[in-house]
């Protein structure tokens, strides 16, 4: 999303929303004093009225301005942002703070981003085509395919990259699933079609329907580095490969008779985004995801996601000045009251190895 769209969009929001709960206040505070004010007699009072209603309408259209150059002005201060469905939350909360705007008009201002791959991969490209070392470009995302790894390591215009934050990567159940508990090997069994009945894993008699995500889908980075490792996922049928990342939640929340399907996604997305009560996730290696399991490490199935600008941008470029701020203690403070959980170390690289 460009600067313009930003303001246009932003502009539209406050007047929406914002800008009529001022006025809102505005009003009851002039009909508040007005009732205040001594009684006089008809004419005196119709005027008096008379003016309350052509100082309302002042005080609105001045407040309305007012909140719109401010907006304006804020956001000339923030980067074209982008990155992963699932970071979505996380960069509301640093546009809001960092700029100091109600966080609702951020999170519309932030609710479309590329998802992963295409975020990592626009960035090289303009990196690429972008003579200005002012080039105002962030990228907050999660690890990018082997693929997008490869343009990044060949591109002459190197990015530099830092680990933020930590996530899980969960697997997701029916409640009516018996099977509650998963080792790596049984979901790789899973996967490569060893394990096709959820009998064999000490559940009932019925076909395990296995959804994986589309190939440079996020998720599906995080599915073959994390849990499959050098066995190889089985090809699945159409119907089984999703797109979407909510589409794992919708299609999984149809089995609620059987409950046979299995699937996958970081475990933000699926715990603070979404809200489906008939799913829940495994345990794995009887280890159940959360917010504590996942920062002590006692659920091992987790990994970074990542913060990215240009290597050369200029220190007074806005996305390096908005990439000091993450870093810092008022960043990591964003992070945290976003839900998220900060990583402990920011060691930065330009190539992923």
């Amino acid at each position: 999303m460009n600067k313009k769209v930003y303001k246009s969009f932003a502009i539209v929001f406050l007047l929406l929303s914002t800008v009529t709960s001022c006025i809102n206040n505005q009003k009851e505070f002039l009909e508040t004093s007005s009732k205040n004010v001594v009684k006089k007699s008809g004419n005196e009072s119709e005027k008096d009225n008379d003016d309350i209603e052509k100082t309302t309408a002042t005080s609105e259209s001045e407040l309305e301005n007012s909140l719109i150059l401010d907006l304006e002005n804020k956001l000339d201060l923030f980067p074209h942002i982008d990155g992963s469905t699932a970071n979505i939350p996380l960069m509301a909360q640093i546009m809001s703070d960092y700029l100091d705007i109600d966080l609702e008009i951020a999170k519309n201002l932030t609710s479309k981003v590329s998802t992963t791959d295409v975020a990592w991969e626009n960035l090289i490209d303009n990196a690429n085509r972008s003579k200005d070392k002012s080039y105002d470009e962030i990228v907050i995302a999660y690890e990018p395919s082997e693929q997008i790894k490869g343009e990044i390591n060949r591109s002459k215009n190197k990015l530099r990259i830092v680990p933020i934050g930590v996530d899980g990567f969960v697997f997701l159940r029916n409640k009516n699933n018996r099977v509650n508990n998963l080792t790596i090997k049984d979901i790789q069994d899973i996967y490569s079609a060893k394990k096709t009945n959820w009998k064999e894993l000490g559940g009932d008699d019925i076909n395990i329907e296995a959804y994986q995500r589309i190939y440079n889908s996020g998720s599906q980075t995080l599915f073959l580095k994390l849990v499959m490792n050098d066995v190889k996922p089985t090809q699945v049928e159409k119907e089984y490969e999703l797109g979407e990342m909510g589409g794992v939640f919708t299609t999984l929340s149809r089995y609620d008779n059987t409950a046979n399907a299995i699937g996958y996604s970081v475990f933000y997305y699926a715990d603070k985004m979404l809200d489906y009560p008939n799913l829940d996730f495994f345990k794995i290696n009887g280890v159940y995801p959360s917010d504590k399991t996942i920062e002590d490490g006692t659920y091992e199935l987790r990994n970074e996601y990542y913060m990215a600008i240009m290597d050369d941008a200029d220190e007074n470029s806005l996305a390096h000045k908005l990439y000091e701020y993450i870093l810092s203690d008022k960043g990591q403070e964003s992070i945290r009251k976003a839900g998220y959980i900060p990583v402990k170390e920011h060691k930065e690289f330009n190539t992923f190895e």
